[in-house]
């Protein structure tokens, strides 16, 4: 199968908003180079975002809060392409130099509640994750973002999407690079995460669009080290100016079904087209 029907994307590197902002708004060198001025239009943004009402039932949405610096350090560019040459593996080779904050170890996901698993260590994971230098912000570098978020029931699955104004050149250009990094270096093993990326066919989504299985180990060190998986499917859809990234997330494998993110996917690019971008 060619790599048009193979496309994936890198949950990699970002991995956002919250263990709901600990997973996924891959923005990388797009979010390096910001679009026109032309080309900003976060009120369009925001409201091209799914809503609560277009979620399976029982959904509720996620408090986001986007000044918060690991949510940002996350969602921010992972590496400077002028550093790394362009090389779109080479944030899976970089290893921080800066360590994890010296914070307890996160409890095993025995809680009932999501709410409690998702405050898990969302600042160790935005260390584990920064550029070398451990100070990443999206300030004065990101294209215009735009994030929902939802949970459904007490357990997951969770959904999150992006948005963001990369102009028509950024926006398949990310699609791109990350076909690329399915092909060299489809898999992330740093400090304590393991994200392994296999490839997704999906129909092609507006212009291009690249889509994946991911798997997010996640190992708690000590006398006796556990381990505990995320598991989630995810799309990258270039259209006109925007980057959209959909991702889906849960505890159990069986909870993320491709059908259920193709619908997903079909209403976002409703909700773009409907904003005339």
């Amino acid at each position: 199968m060619g790599i048009r029907k193979i496309r994936t994307i890198k949950l990699a590197t970002a991995i956002p908003v919250a263990l709901v902002a600990t997973l996924a708004v891959n923005l990388s060198p797009a979010v390096a180079a910001p679009a026109a001025e032309a080309d900003v239009k976060p009120a369009r943004l925001k409201s091209a975002l799914l809503t609560v009402d277009q979620l399976p039932a029982g959904s509720q949405p996620v408090p986001l809060d986007k000044g918060n610096m690991s949510v940002t350090s996350l969602m921010a560019s992972q590496y400077d392409p002028a550093d790394t040459r362009h090389d779109p593996c080479a944030p899976m080779r970089q290893v921080p130099t800066t360590p994890p904050a010296t914070t307890p170890p996160p409890a095993a996901p025995e809680s009932k509640s999501l709410t409690t698993r998702k405050a898990l260590s969302t600042a160790d994971i935005a260390a584990l994750l920064s550029p070398r230098d451990g100070k990443a912000t999206a300030e004065g570098r990101g294209a215009p973002i735009e994030i929902a978020a939802f949970v459904t029931g007490e357990t997951g699955p969770i959904v999150v999407e992006s948005l963001a104004d990369l102009g028509r050149v950024g926006s398949r250009s990310e699609v791109h690079r990350i076909e690329r990094i399915l092909l060299r270096c489809p898999a992330l093993h740093r400090g304590q995460l393991r994200l392994t990326m296999t490839p997704l066919w999906m129909p092609q989504l507006g212009d291009q669009s690249v889509a994946m299985d991911f798997t997010l180990t996640y190992i708690i060190e000590g006398k006796t080290p556990k381990s505990f998986s995320l598991y989630g499917k995810s799309v990258l859809v270039a259209y006109k100016n925007v980057s959209m990234n959909l991702v889906t997330v849960g505890f159990q494998r069986d909870d993320i079904e491709t059908a259920k993110l193709r619908a997903l996917a079909k209403t976002a690019m409703h909700n773009l087209r409907k904003a005339n971008w």
